[in-house]
């Protein structure tokens, strides 16, 4: 009767699962695993600022290509009442829209500068068959955080920083 016991006793010890050492070494893997991989994963996820910098700079680019592809001068619009940006081109007399790109939802055009002031909620860049285009500045707000967007006259490309810049012709 007693032998019953034990080897009761016995086989409920084996199947009882992980030990404490077991266990701590477990988690702490985990915990590593965990640690590499959250910055890998939140990385496929951009968020609207970064979106929009980039909308915002491929639209630039894509203006300066087409104007040297075509040799015509092209027009980008920022328009803060539609919080859309337009590209188009003069021909004889008759505007064409080449493409439109709207902003990640939340994010708002909040302050623009240019070398001509602006007009009614709307900045205009025009691009010569050149290459060359004019240099400006743009403030996207999505709630608390702030992007600023500048492209300058004789440089290609745009900066994309985060935050407001202070200094920048635009923040005066």
């Amino acid at each position: 009767m007693r032998k019953d016991k034990r080897k009761i006793m016995i086989d409920w010890r084996d199947k009882r699962g992980f030990t404490l050492v077991e266990l701590l070494i477990t988690l702490s893997i985990m915990a590593i695993v965990i640690g590499i991989m959250t910055p890998k994963i939140s990385a496929l996820f951009p968020n609207a600022g970064e979106m929009a910098g980039t909308r915002v700079r491929h639209a630039v680019m894509k203006a300066r290509w087409i104007s040297a592809r075509d040799q015509v001068p092209v027009f980008l619009v920022f328009d803060r009442k539609t919080q859309k940006i337009e590209l188009f081109e003069r021909e004889k007399g008759k505007e064409k829209t080449l493409f439109t790109i709207t902003l990640p939802a939340g994010m708002k055009m909040v302050r623009f500068w240019n070398p001509d002031p602006e007009t009614a909620g709307r900045m205009t860049l025009q691009f010569l068959p050149d290459g060359r285009g004019e240099g400006f500045g743009l403030l996207l707000e999505d709630g608390d955080s702030r992007l600023t967007v500048m492209g300058f006259p004789f440089r290609p490309g745009v900066t994309v920083v985060s935050g407001w810049v202070e200094g920048a012709p635009h923040a005066a």
